[in-house]
């Protein structure tokens, strides 16, 4: 069965399992290469509509890492059709101002000063491109269709555009999501950037373990992008024509997935997104590759200078075709903070404040991910930590879980993907980025999912008997 194939199966069994429902769901892909999801549901006649992207280091340019991101915020700003006043002065005053700012950016300064003659131009510039068009005019039309609670986020590496409508606007809202996505203009998209960078250097500055999961990440992943996404965000250069190049790399439809839940005729909905989703004009993409994990040959460590007191991160590949959910609550009972074994075994030798914590699978865009277990003790002793884990991993694998550990791990995993789904737009939302960053055809959250606790400490016992990347972050 092809991948479209296996995926309305998994589709089907994870919505015909909830009964009372009239309406199969539907997977499949519109002739323009979009792939959508309809997930019929009862109660009022809404429609909670999720599209993911791609945003990240698969697709922004290696120079101006968050570029993506900032289009998806640009974008809300209107398209050459909506929001223009005169499309062509518009695009021609834009690229003045998108030269002179990048002159801007290079000039040399006098005293900390850039030039003011070149301060003088730009602003001048931004003022006749504000005189040229309509920001807020998409967003108006888009909540005259109807819509309500428009909202842009991001998930990891991907870009969510999110919104509830109700059934008789879908082949219009269909028609300006093409616009939005072909005739885009990213009005102040330099700007966004900037705010971004601003905002993703202040997050890496205020995380303590930041250099150690770049670390990580570049020594999982060697020679693919997301190899470097670890790194303190730094633009090193950026133009306009950047971010309209990432635009189409981030936007193409083969690289989009749409998810529309709640109370509509399937069948209408279907016709009109692949009516509306008929064809594009950008330039031709490939569907993006999850990253695979190096298999380690043997144990991987390094050492980051800076640290105050001993801490450590330990990366284990997770095993091909391993249950994601299974990974999870198996991680989350081994060292998913306090009362995870692991911290009670480190507290029992000695660590009374140690802090334990467990990403798993680590990171979304890649298959089959790693378990990561970070480790700080802010008493300080021995520096020893990473030393102290690795013995107690491999006597984790002879120690069996007390009765009740495993489904309280379990509890856990499910409690913090309720958590965030908790409306019918949150849970669009969130099987888009699923389906967008794993590139496979099942949602593991929404079939019905029995782990087999029993099988649970053998799966703990393959992933800890890998060779894992063990960073050390130590004074220097």
């Amino acid at each position: 069965m092809n991948q479209l194939g296996l995926f309305g199966a998994a589709v089907t069994l994870a919505v015909t399992a909830v009964p009372g429902l009239a309406q199969l769901p539907v997977g499949f892909r519109t002739p323009d290469g979009s792939m959508v999801v309809l997930l019929p549901a009862g109660g009022p006649p809404l429609v909670h509509w999720a599209v993911a992207t791609p945003c990240g280091p698969q697709v922004d340019p290696p120079t101006a890492p968050g570029t993506a991101a900032a289009a998806m915020l640009a974008s809300m700003r209107g398209t050459w059709a909506t929001g223009s006043l005169d499309a062509e002065k518009e695009k021609q005053t834009l690229a003045a101002l998108d030269a002179a700012e990048t002159d801007l950016v290079l000039a040399p300064r006098a005293d900390g000063q850039p030039p003011a003659e070149l301060v003088q131009k730009v602003e001048a510039l931004r003022a006749a491109a504000a005189a040229l068009c309509d920001p807020q005019a998409f967003r108006r039309v888009l909540a005259a269709t109807p819509t309500q609670d428009v909202t842009v986020r991001f998930d990891g590496d991907v870009a969510l555009l999110e919104f509830t409508t109700v059934p008789f606007a879908v082949p219009a809202l269909a028609r300006l999501l093409v616009q939005r996505r072909e005739a885009q203009a990213l009005r102040q998209v330099r700007e966004d950037l900037q705010q971004l960078q601003d905002s993703a250097v202040a997050a890496w500055d205020r995380e303590p373990l930041s250099p150690l999961y770049a670390e990580v990440l570049a020594l999982s992943f060697p020679g693919h992008p997301l190899a470097r996404s670890g790194d303190r965000p730094v633009v090193a250069g950026f133009r306009r024509e950047f971010a309209t190049a990432t635009w189409g790399r981030a936007q193409h439809p083969v690289r989009t997935v749409h998810v529309l839940t709640g109370s509509f005729d399937v069948a209408a909905v279907r016709t009109a997104l692949e009516q509306a989703f008929a064809a594009t004009a950008l330039p031709a993409q490939e569907p993006l590759v999850r990253a695979t994990p190096r298999a380690q040959t043997a144990l991987r460590r390094a050492l980051v200078p800076g640290a105050h007191h001993p801490a450590a991160v330990l990366a284990f590949p997770i095993p091909a075709m391993a249950d994601p959910v299974a990974v999870a609550t198996a991680a989350d009972w081994f060292a998913g903070g306090r009362g995870s074994w692991l911290q009670g075994e480190l507290v029992r030798q000695g660590r009374k404040r140690v802090e334990v914590a467990v990403r798993a699978p680590w990171p979304p865009a890649s298959s089959p991910g790693l378990v990561v277990i970070e480790v700080q003790d802010p008493e300080g002793g021995a520096v020893t930590i990473a030393d102290e884990v690795l013995k107690l991993c491999a006597a984790a694998v002879k120690k069996e879980p007390r009765p009740g550990d495993l489904p309280g791990a379990f509890g856990t995993v499910l409690h913090d993907f309720e958590l965030r789904t908790h409306r019918p737009l949150d849970e669009a939302g969130q099987f888009a980025s699923w389906l967008l960053q794993t590139n496979e055809s099942t949602l593991p959250w929404l079939l019905p999912h029995n782990v087999g606790y029993p099988d649970l400490p053998a799966l703990l016992q393959r992933i800890l008997d890998g060779n894992p990347v063990v960073i050390e972050w130590r004074d220097a």
